[in-house]
C-alpha cells in the first residue's frame, strides 16, 4: 500500500515539522543554558551533544513514522530545519541573550557578595604571609651577624 500526500496533508505535516523543529531547538537552548550556569567542560559538552542528537533522531523518526508511516520526505527534514532556524534567529536570540545576561548578573552579584565575606580573613593570611616573610627575613639576617661575629672572633683570636 502506497502512501500518498495530498498538498493540504503536506502543509500540516509541514507545519508539524516546523513545529518540531522549533520544539528542538528550545530543547537546545536549555543544554546552551545549562552549559552557561555550569561552566560545562569539553567531556560534558560532547555526551550533552550526544544526548540532544540522540533525541533529536528519535523524535524525528517517530514523527516520520505516526504521520508518514515511516517513509522519510525531504519536505518534512526542511520544515523541521526551517522551524528550527525560525526559532533560533528569533526568539531563541532573544531568549538566550536574556538568560546570558542573567546569569551574568547573578553570578558577579555572588562573587561580590563572596569579596566582601572572605575580604577579612584574605587580609589575616595576607598579613600571616607578611609576618612570615618578616620572620624568614629576620632569620636570614641574625645567621649573617652570627657568621660575622664568629668571623670576628676567629680573627681577633
Amino acid at each position: 500500500m502506497e502512501w500518498q500526500l495530498f498538498s493540504t496533508q503536506q502543509i500540516s505535516v509541514a507545519a508539524g515539522a516546523a513545529l518540531l523543529g522549533i520544539g528542538l531547538a528550545v530543547l537546545y537552548d536549555i543544554f546552551r543554558i545549562f552549559r552557561l550556569i555550569l561552566f560545562s567542560g569539553t567531556i560534558s559538552i560532547f555526551i550533552q551533544d550526544i544526548l540532544f542528537w540522540s533525541i533529536s533522531g528519535c523524535a524525528t523518526y517517530i514523527y516520520i513514522l505516526a504521520i508518514n508511516l515511516g517513509e522519510i520526505r525531504f519536505f518534512i527534514l526542511a520544515a523541521e530545519l526551517l522551524g528550527a532556524l525560525i526559532y533560533y534567529f528569533t526568539l531563541g536570540r532573544v531568549i538566550y541573550g536574556l538568560t546570558k545576561d542573567i546569569v551574568y548578573a547573578i553570578r558577579s552579584f555572588l562573587y561580590k557578595i563572596f569579596v566582601f565575606i572572605t575580604k577579612p580573613f584574605r587580609k589575616l593570611l595576607k598579613k600571616h604571609e607578611t609576618n612570615k616573610k618578616d620572620k624568614t627575613k629576620k632569620k636570614k639576617i641574625f645567621e649573617n651577624i652570627k657568621i660575622l661575629l664568629e668571623k670576628h672572633k676567629q680573627s681577633i683570636v
